[in-house]
């Protein structure tokens, strides 16, 4: 159960179709939630761990064989869940892609916008010298 509630939330951010479609805030703050949870989950399943160890130790000296069994079965699917939670503990090459892009698009994004308003300064310059002082040659204002 832990190692598919892992699987699920990392899903979100381990597929680059469903990445395309998110801004960059959204991905980074999925990648966060995801690797809280993973560490919610890693935590829980050392305790647990510490349990099966306790109870082993206990099913070996009653000496029930069921019991131990019982107990290894447990510490498979326990270890299963393990690995699919190391899975998310540094976030996907496509996540990584995808904020570095979106990085870039945004630091473009702002040199544009930068000189878009330099831009809009200069002509508005321009134009307070052209209503100040008539340049020679050039016809009066109607």
């Amino acid at each position: 159960a832990l190692a598919q509630k892992i699987e699920d939330r990392g899903e979100m951010i381990d597929n680059d179709a469903k990445l395309t479609g998110m801004s960059s805030f959204d991905i980074r703050a999925a990648a966060v939630a995801l690797k809280e949870f993973q560490a919610q989950m890693l935590t829980e399943m050392q305790a647990a761990q510490k349990l099966l160890v306790v109870r082993q130790i206990e099913a070996k000296k009653s000496g029930k064989p069921e019991a131990l069994k019982e107990m290894l079965s447990l510490q498979e699917r326990l270890k299963g869940a393990q690995v699919q939670a190391a899975k998310y503990k540094v976030m996907p090459p496509a996540v990584e892609r995808h904020i570095a892009a979106q990085k870039q698009i945004d630091e473009a994004n702002a040199k544009v916008g930068a000189a878009e308003e330099q831009l809009e300064a200069a002509l508005a310059q321009v134009a307070a010298l052209a209503r100040t002082a008539q340049l020679p040659g050039a016809a009066p204002e109607a």
